[in-house]
C-alpha cells in the first residue's frame, strides 16, 4: 500500500512537471509570434529605404512609431542579422528587459537605450541593450558579427533617430564575462575616453584595423550569451551623420 502510495505522489508530480513544462514553452513560443508580428508591424509602418552617400546609410521616418510609443527614440539596424527595431528607452533598464513595444508583458523585451543617454543627442558612447532570444529575435543574432565571414561583406550598422541618419563602423566585436564590463556613457576626460577605447578594442576578437579615438561617437550593443554568463557586445564608430528630412 505504501509503495502504491509513492507511486501514486510520483506519477502526479511527474504529471505536473511535465504540464508546467508544456506551459512554459507554449508561453515562449507565444510571446515570440507576438513579438515577430509586432516586429513585422512597426517595420510596416516605418520608410525604410537604403541609401548611399560617402557611407551607406538608411533612410527613416520612426514618426508613427513615436505616436504608437512616445519613448520611441530611434531605429537600429544590423545588415546581414535579424537585428531591425526600432529603439526604446526608459526611466531605468528594467522596464523594457520584460515588456515589449507596445508595453505589454513580455519576457522577450524590446530593444532599449540605456536611459542614462541623452535622446537626443549622440553621447560619446551611446548603449542599447536587447535580449539573445533562442529563436534568433531581438539581438539573438548580434553573435553573427563574432564570425569574420560576417565582416567580409559588412562594415556598417545604422541607428537613426527622428532627426538624423547615422551610419557606424564597427570596430570591435567580443564576448566577456558578465561581471566584466563597464557601461560608461561619458567620459571625465579625453584620457580616460581614449583609455576606454582602447580597452574594447584590445577586446575583440577579429582583428577590425579600424582607428578610433576620443573624438569620435561610439554606439555599443550588448546582448547576453553562454546561459547569461557572458555578454556579446559590439562597438562601433559614427562615420556619418545626415539630418532627417
Amino acid at each position: 500500500m505504501k509503495s502504491n502510495k509513492y507511486l501514486i505522489i510520483f506519477y502526479i508530480t511527474s504529471g505536473i512537471l511535465i504540464i508546467y513544462s508544456l506551459y512554459l514553452i507554449i508561453d515562449w513560443y507565444l510571446e515570440n509570434k507576438q513579438n515577430t508580428n509586432l516586429q513585422d508591424h512597426t517595420i510596416e509602418i516605418t520608410t525604410i529605404e537604403e541609401q548611399k552617400d560617402k557611407y551607406p546609410y538608411l533612410k527613416t521616418d520612426i514618426s508613427n512609431l513615436i505616436n504608437e510609443n512616445k519613448e520611441t527614440v530611434g531605429w537600429i539596424q544590423v545588415p546581414n542579422t535579424n537585428i531591425n527595431y526600432p529603439v526604446v528607452q526608459s526611466t531605468d533598464n528594467d522596464y523594457y528587459l520584460s515588456h515589449n513595444f507596445n508595453k505589454e508583458s513580455n519576457s522577450a523585451g524590446w530593444p532599449f537605450m540605456d536611459y542614462r543617454n541623452d535622446k537626443s543627442l549622440l553621447d560619446s558612447n551611446t548603449l542599447i541593450y536587447a535580449h539573445n532570444r533562442l529563436d534568433g529575435s531581438m539581438f539573438g543574432t548580434l553573435k553573427n558579427t563574432l564570425n569574420e565571414e560576417w565582416h567580409s561583406s559588412n562594415k556598417y550598422i545604422f541607428y537613426n533617430t527622428d532627426k538624423t541618419l547615422n551610419t557606424y563602423e564597427v570596430f570591435s566585436v567580443y564576448t566577456v564575462n558578465v561581471n566584466d564590463f563597464k557601461s560608461t556613457i561619458n567620459f571625465k576626460s579625453d584620457e580616460d575616453f581614449n583609455d576606454y577605447l582602447n580597452i574594447v578594442k584590445n577586446k575583440s576578437i577579429i582583428n577590425l584595423n579600424v582607428k578610433v579615438d576620443y573624438n569620435d561617437k561610439i554606439l555599443t550593443l550588448y546582448t547576453c550569451s553562454n546561459n547569461n554568463n557572458e555578454r556579446t557586445i559590439l562597438h562601433a564608430k559614427l562615420v556619418q551623420t545626415k539630418k532627417s528630412e
